[in-house]
């Protein structure tokens, strides 16, 4: 088969991972998979690995994405291979923020954002653009992070919707910093709404959780109890166990203000058999606190300590 028939395919292919990433990562990981089974030139196989690294990171499986990640970037200090070093960049500067290392994490995502300019990758500079915003706002930095959400949603809109949504939820941490509660909620629930319609799955999980913690904070217990029941159903249909995990610790907490605390218990029994499963240095000491303040809540002060 000549080269420019080969390059094509790979092209369709690459297309068609892009379309499958963000519905349901597992399954995208299964493909690339196969697809690292047949002959491809190596900038090829580069491509593919980069989409796999993240994956796995999606997946819950964060070392191995790590590992993946760094001899990506060896790999890919080669000629024509500079998109993909700045996506190695990119991951590694995720995983090392998410392990608390701030300040080797922003230099990794803020070098692949200069990459990403030069070669005129709006989308990719939106996405690590997007994840230095949340960086600054784990922080305390809320007006740079309010900076690089506007940036990012500048760069997305009129070509990522995915990316879109994913900024304007993050800016409701910030509205909900500040009190503007019906601002946030009016946000979410168009996230939510633009995340059904075009079936990202992977974020809409977690959206669903955040419009019900609004709604929580508002006073609407019901509704609240209703949208964080159907994320929890949508969350465990598509198999996305780190996402879970957070909602989980999420609706425990609501149940507690609740005075629903057999119910909260079993939630967190429920949380602590799945964080077994899955690597997230984030999430997981954010459950911990959940499950503190529930033991907190019953009397029992030398569990929660």
């Amino acid at each position: 088969m000549e080269r420019t028939q080969r390059n094509e395919i790979f092209e369709q292919e690459y297309q068609v991972i892009q379309e499958i990433l963000y519905k349901d990562t597992k399954k995208a990981e299964s493909y690339i998979r196969n697809l690292l089974t047949q002959s491809w030139n190596e900038n090829q196989r580069i491509k593919l690995k980069s989409l796999l690294a993240y994956c796995i990171w999606a997946n819950g499986r964060i070392t191995e994405s790590k590992n993946l990640y760094q001899d990506l970037l060896t790999e890919s200090d080669r000629p024509n291979c500079l998109e993909e070093k700045a996506d190695a960049l990119n991951g590694l500067g995720i995983i090392l923020t998410n392990e608390g290392l701030f300040g080797t994490g922003n230099d990794y995502l803020n070098e692949s954002i200069e990459i990403y300019q030069l070669l005129n990758l709006p989308r990719k500079e939106a996405q690590a653009t997007n994840r230095l915003a949340i960086n600054c706002l784990s922080r305390g930095e809320v007006e740079k992070s309010s900076q690089l959400l506007h940036r990012t949603i500048s760069l997305a809109q009129n070509i990522d919707p995915i990316m879109t949504i994913q900024a304007r939820n993050n800016l409701v941490t910030i509205f909900l910093k500040e009190g503007q509660l019906q601002e946030g909620m009016k946000e979410l629930k168009e996230c939510v709404r633009i995340a059904k319609e075009i079936n990202f799955s992977y974020g809409l999980s977690i959206m669903m959780s955040n419009y019900a913690e609004v709604l929580q904070k508002l006073g609407n217990f019901n509704k609240a109890t209703k949208i964080y029941e159907e994320a929890i159903e949508f969350t465990s249909n598509i198999g996305d166990y780190k996402n879970l995990a957070l909602i989980f610790a999420n609706y425990s907490e609501f149940l507690v203000r609740k005075g629903a605390l057999i119910e909260a218990e079993k939630i967190l029994q429920e949380t602590a058999e799945l964080y077994q499963d899955i690597e997230d240095k984030t999430g997981y000491p954010l459950f911990l606190h959940s499950y503190a303040q529930f033991w907190i809540t019953k009397g029992n002060y030398s569990k929660a300590i």
